[in-house]
């Protein structure tokens, strides 16, 4: 598996995790999270790794790794509520883990 494909997929595992964890409190393990303000913290993550260079999700769908554009003003609408290619899920699925893809 080549470094960044690895760094990619180490990577993904942070936007569910951040997106469930600020979800809900201990009064109201229900409440649905609210994923743009929490969204911020998953795009410092990209940039932080290096994921929104141009060698990898830094550039237009038709050229970035994976067809996944991560660049700040673009990722939101390429990762929530989009369908992945892969299965019948969402890439994520704001506050709800088990129905998202990544």
């Amino acid at each position: 598996m080549s470094k960044t494909r690895s760094l990619l997929l180490h990577s993904l595992w942070v936007i569910p995790a951040l997106l469930v964890a600020a979800c809900g409190s201990a009064e109201s393990p229900s409440t649905k999270c609210h994923s743009v303000s929490t969204f911020g913290v998953v795009q410092s993550v990209f940039e932080t790794r290096g994921c929104t260079n141009g060698a990898c999700h830094g550039q237009p769908p038709e050229t970035a790794g994976g067809g996944l554009d991560l660049r700040t003003d673009h990722a939101y609408a390429n990762l929530i509520n989009v369908k992945g290619s892969s299965a019948d899920m969402s890439l994520v699925f704001p506050g709800e883990q088990d129905l998202s893809l990544l």
